[in-house]
């Protein structure tokens, strides 16, 4: 017997292929873009739009509010031409620099003869830093046998000395400059700290022991918790607010841990397992705070956002959407360069579509950084746009 199918059957069947080949086709094409493809999503749109197009999107405000350069021309290439910058030269030396002189005079005779100029050659030479043990000495005073003043205070000690001077770590030989360098080299120049004893060791001789150096940094930690706390009572203290996350690869420390996380080194490997950055940045002010964590999950939001009930723009990441269900006050917004990236994908899959949208962003982000280069606030920013 013939098996017969109805024509919407049919139908729904071929739409249903179709989208799962578009589908395919789409995520063969993002992947061949991944490997083969440069990592750059410029658009040829952006700086190349026309002052009639942005008009029409935003009334004058191209035009007349943000004052915008005419675009040059477009070759056929669709992208604009970039003008030649003319090699700037030399930049001179900052003033701030300490100078030495050194004069270099002929090695002939010159007396009698006037000086009527010099060649002036400037070098950078770099003086390496030094380590130096600072002595504090206290001396002691006592009033000789039977010599006290009279009228003297029969309570007051026998022996005078000054009293030490206030230190970071009071126990600890490290003064406040090789603590401050210790932490910079360590976060600012990533330079881990076995490589700073390797440098100690090398330059000047000195060998402290990793555990030594380790007990300096933690209590240096410890000192500055309550300017962390501080920081995030600031960045947290805002309206408006952005969240991000980022994955990084840490080193676990206990027996304990490592069993209790058996499955993930079987996947991952070695002594090493996955942490979490999270990072909050409040955008009036500008500050940023930095949380690890060992999760990924919405107990993370808990614990840093507490209730918080501004707006808060992230990634479109799933914990941040059941933050929300949580917190139906706050209120959760996208980020556009993550929407922007979508339409970009998409162009082989939706043309039109997608380039109107990247052409729609193309005029926002110029009209961001305009209102950057005026020094607009939000307030006019947001009249503005």
């Amino acid at each position: 017997m013939d098996a017969t199918v109805s024509k919407a059957e049919y139908d729904r069947v071929v739409a249903d292929k179709n989208e799962q080949i578009a589908t395919l086709k789409f995520r063969y094409e993002k992947l061949v873009r991944q490997i083969f493809d440069a990592s750059s999503e410029q658009h040829p749109t952006t700086g190349s739009l026309s002052d009639a197009a942005q008009i029409d999107l935003f009334g004058a405000v191209a035009g007349a509010g943000l004052g915008g350069k005419q675009p040059g021309k477009v070759p056929a290439s669709g992208r604009p031409r970039k003008p030649k910058k003319k090699h700037p030269g030399r930049a001179p030396l900052p003033a701030h620099l300490s100078r030495r002189e050194v004069t270099i005079e002929p090695d002939v005779d010159t007396t009698g003869m006037v000086r009527i100029g010099e060649d002036v050659t400037e070098k950078v030479e770099y003086t390496p830093a030094s380590i130096v043990v600072v002595r504090y000495v206290r001396p002691r005073y006592a009033w000789p046998r039977d010599e006290r003043p009279a009228g003297a205070d029969v309570n007051a000690p026998a022996v005078i000395v000054a009293p030490a001077p206030d230190q970071v770590l009071p126990k600890a030989i490290a003064g406040v400059g090789l603590l401050v360098s210790i932490l910079i080299g360590k976060y600012i120049d990533h330079l881990p700290l076995y490589r700073q004893r390797a440098q100690w060791r090398r330059d000047y001789d000195w060998e402290v022991p990793a555990s030594t150096v380790g007990d300096w940094v933690g209590a240096v930690y410890r000192l500055l918790e309550a300017l962390y706390q501080a920081l995030q009572t600031d960045v947290l203290d805002t309206d408006y607010l952005q969240g991000d996350e980022s994955r990084i690869r840490v080193l676990r420390k206990t027996v304990e841990e490592d069993a209790a996380r058996k499955t993930e080194k079987q996947q991952a490997g070695g002594k090493s397992g996955l942490g979490y950055m999270w990072v909050f940045r409040n955008p009036l002010t500008g500050n940023v705070l930095f949380a690890y964590r060992r999760s990924r999950g919405t107990q993370v939001l808990d614990d840093i956002l507490g209730n918080y009930t501004g707006v808060l723009q992230s990634d479109g990441y799933s914990a941040y959407t059941k933050y929300k269900k949580n917190h139906p006050d706050m209120q959760l917004v996208s980020c556009l360069a993550h929407i922007r990236r979508k339409f970009f994908e998409a162009r082989g899959n939706d043309p039109w579509t997608a380039e109107l949208a990247l052409t729609v962003i193309a005029v926002l982000y110029r009209a961001e950084r305009r209102c950057d280069e005026l020094g607009y606030t939000t307030e006019q920013r947001q009249v503005l746009l």
